[in-house]
């Protein structure tokens, strides 16, 4: 008999498919059909670029001119998401008027198109214009206060051209500036209007002549809104320091209605002036055989405490504690978060005060000579409070100074490193 072997096989198919790109696009959602821009200037052509894709994309935006010159600008998308694209196209792109057809691509990377879009560019010859490119609209004063501030002007003619900038008020006053300014150059024209005095409402006007061709080219108006000056509400903090265990210290704060003896530390908030006057300094404790000792070295403290302390060799100052009092006035009409310090008692038993602004510090402001001779006439805008204060100076002591000095503002008394210019 012969064995016989049967062999069983399985065969299992497996079909492979490559996985389907995610569905989504690079679309242009919103852009200009159409764009203006004049001969030999430069402009730019903003447009969004949206994401539709499940996940994030590096997406280009590019903009080619009827040239064929490419501008483009790249940045990623997540989900969902849109995001301007801004692209700057250089003035020499428009040297030539007419009209012309842009084309707009959104691609995935840099390269491949997934949108297209056409703009329609007409580009129109230039036509020269002095015009206001800058100025304040509004200004708010106050009915004492000064102003200062800058116009700047531009000439887009491609000559010169004599300018005259006329500030007029509500008064009909007439500030006028009068200068050549260079083809294609923007230049600033500082004026200054005294304080008005009066509350309300005032329109001022700028205006601008081309001299040059006899012709007016630009106006503009500016809102004057004049308030009286509100009474600043500031805070001051009156503190001690200066022994290791404070002993009871008290004062009698003012401020505007009658004098009250506080202990310190304390905070008052006021409108008015603030005095402090009657400082004292004394302990609860009476016992004794204690008292104040000022131990000296690399770390010297006045301990409380009985005698002797401390060691024989620590050279030691000792006073029986007293009532010690002093009076300081502080009137300040511009001050927030003001510390008064008592620093503590000296070795001869006087009481050391000090006076800290923790706001303040060292400002550096821009001073406009007005007028130079042998005296130096300034003026300049204080960055507390805006108050505009005028300073003459010896222009030798300038010169020697670098022309920067210390001034102290006249309203609210904050001194700033004035550079006179």
């Amino acid at each position: 008999m012969v064995a016989v072997t049967e062999v069983y096989s399985n065969v299992i198919y497996v079909n492979v498919k490559e996985k389907p790109p995610p569905v989504g696009r690079i679309v242009i959602v919103s852009y200009p059909e159409t764009v203006s821009a004049v001969q030999n200037t430069p402009f730019h052509i903003k447009f969004t670029i949206k994401n539709e894709y499940p996940d994030g994309r590096y997406v280009t935006g590019k903009i080619i001119t009827h040239k064929g010159t490419v501008y483009k600008k790249s940045q990623t998308l997540l989900p969902g998401q849109s995001k301007e694209f801004d692209i700057f196209i250089p003035g020499d792109e428009v040297a030539e008027k007419g009209t012309f057809f842009w084309k707009i691509h959104a691609c995935m990377d840099e390269w491949k198109v997934e949108d297209e879009k056409t703009v329609t560019v007409t580009v129109k010859p230039l036509v020269g214009r002095v015009v206001i490119v800058e100025y304040p609209e509004t200004i708010e004063l106050l009915t004492d206060e000064a102003v200062y501030f800058e116009v700047k002007v531009r000439n887009d003619y491609i000559d010169f051209k004599l300018v005259r900038t006329e500030l007029i008020d509500h008064e009909g006053k007439v500030r006028r500036d009068e200068r050549k300014i260079a083809p294609k150059t923007a230049v600033l024209i500082p004026f200054y209007h005294p304080a008005i005095g009066a509350e309300g409402t005032y329109m001022w006007k700028l205006k601008v002549t081309n001299l040059t061709d006899g012709k007016i080219e630009d106006e503009k108006t500016i809102t004057v809104i004049v308030k009286k000056p509100e009474k600043p509400k500031y805070k001051v903090t009156i503190a001690y320091a200066g022994f290791s265990k404070p002993p009871y210290v008290s004062a009698l704060i003012n401020v505007g209605t009658g004098d009250s003896r506080k202990e310190l530390p304390v905070t008052v908030e006021t409108t008015e002036y603030l005095r402090v006057s009657g400082i004292r300094v004394y302990t609860r404790r009476t016992y004794e055989g204690y008292v104040w000792q000022y131990e000296s070295g690399p770390h010297p403290k006045w301990i409380y405490s009985r005698e002797p302390y401390p060691a024989p060799e620590t050279p030691v100052t000792k006073i029986v504690f007293k009532d010690y009092a002093v009076n300081l006035t502080c009137k300040s009409k511009k001050v927030t978060d003001t510390t008064l310090t008592i620093l503590g008692v000296s070795s001869d038993g006087k009481i050391t005060l000090r006076f800290t602004t923790v706001k303040y510090g060292t400002r550096e402001v821009k001073g406009e000579i007005l007028e130079s001779n042998a005296e130096v006439k300034f003026m300049w805008k204080c960055p507390v409070c805006g108050h505009i204060n005028t300073d003459t100076e010896d222009k030798d002591r300038l010169e020697a100074l670098g022309w920067k000095v210390a001034e102290m503002c006249d309203r609210c008394g904050v001194q700033s490193y004035v550079i006179v210019a």
